[in-house]
């Protein structure tokens, strides 16, 4: 069984529609959007007990879910990082066998913004974690009408 965080966002839907609906477990917080008719379990990064029952039975955990716009550095904190151990801690124990995790090349720029900063530390809790991991930092993501890229594409960036 694989546990998908993040798994109403745009890589998420993507990722689930390449998986067989029996393998499928998702964290979602109440009032998502869910796709089909997945095995869903409400709750969030925050609360520990639901995290515990989302990890329960599942083998792989793919952690995508993250704050990628906010008004503080305490904001990308609690989510991004406080989240990240959180979940951690719960693959650790119940014995989940991989922990894959979106991160993000933003905390390879020479002057990290706080989102930068909050992806770093989450890897670093991974790093540390003792879990069999994978880290995935993708450059940018985008499809569809992705109006930022089309943006860039046409040439109006403001």
């Amino acid at each position: 069984m694989i546990l998908i965080t993040g798994g109403t966002g745009y890589v998420g839907k993507a990722l689930i529609k390449s998986l067989p609906d029996d393998e499928i477990k998702l964290l979602a917080r109440k009032g998502s959007l869910i796709p089909n008719d997945y095995n869903v379990v409400y709750g969030d990064l925050m609360d520990k007990d639901s995290l515990l029952l989302a990890v329960n039975g599942v083998d792989v955990v793919v952690h995508l879910a993250a704050l990628t716009h906010a008004k503080s550095f305490d904001d990308f904190y609690s989510v991004n990082v406080e989240g990240t151990k959180n979940l951690i801690n719960a693959c650790k124990s119940k014995k989940v066998k991989r922990f894959i995790f979106m991160s993000s090349m933003a905390i390879k720029r020479k002057f990290l913004d706080d989102y930068g900063k909050s992806k770093k530390k989450a890897e670093e809790i991974v790093m540390n974690s003792e879990l069999n991991y994978t880290i995935l930092r993708p450059t940018m993501i985008y499809g569809g009408r992705d109006s930022q890229v089309m943006n860039m594409i046409t040439g109006h960036i403001k």
